[in-house]
């Protein structure tokens, strides 16, 4: 193996008398292949949604679409794998923030370097991706945002209306066309 994400989760365990920290549960996941987590967040289940990635397509992946995928693994309470399931193209794709939906639904953002498989409207080099997925994973859209340089999404909120995205922009055309961000 040439690499696996380890995902140890700790929780803190008091005493009555002293205050003691103590490990409760602790999951180990991933393939033979790279993989790492990214983020994590509680759920309304009480359980834990991971957004990682992997180049792996065995263990506890089960497809990669090739080079870095976005991973994402429902966890329970526990610990306990509930479902876990990855997204992406034949390129890269590489989750940094997730976020569990006022629907249930889990949304992750990123960037990819792909435009074929899950990825459609990739513009080139590099575009920031989000991913919405209902409470088993099943995607119900994605969108790749970007133009002719680098573009990346590093964090999002959900708002009343939509969300909002926070990231970088490299580029002067393209859906963010005129922004001028770059950086």
């Amino acid at each position: 193996m040439k690499n696996i994400f380890t995902l140890l989760l700790c929780f803190l365990v008091f005493g009555a008398g002293a205050q003691e920290l103590g490990i409760e549960w602790k999951v180990l996941l991933g393939g033979s292949d790279t993989d790492a987590g990214h983020s994590i967040v509680n759920t309304t289940d009480g359980g834990f949604m991971v957004a990682a990635s992997t180049q792996s397509s065995d263990g506890d992946v089960m497809t990669n679409y090739g080079d870095y995928d976005i991973w994402l693994i429902k966890l329970s309470r526990l610990g306990e794998v509930e479902w876990s399931k990855t997204y992406g193209g034949s390129d890269w794709e590489w989750p940094n923030s997730v976020i569990q939906t006022s629907d249930g639904g889990f949304l992750v953002v990123g960037f990819t370097y792909s435009d074929d498989g899950d990825v459609v409207g990739y513009h080139g080099f590099r575009d920031g991706w989000v991913v919405k997925v209902d409470a088993s994973g099943d995607l119900q859209w994605q969108k790749a945002l970007g133009g002719s340089d680098p573009e990346t999404f590093r964090d999002v909120v959900e708002v009343e209306d939509g969300y909002i995205l926070a990231g970088n922009d490299g580029s002067v055309d393209g859906d963010l066309e005129g922004t001028g961000c770059n950086g």
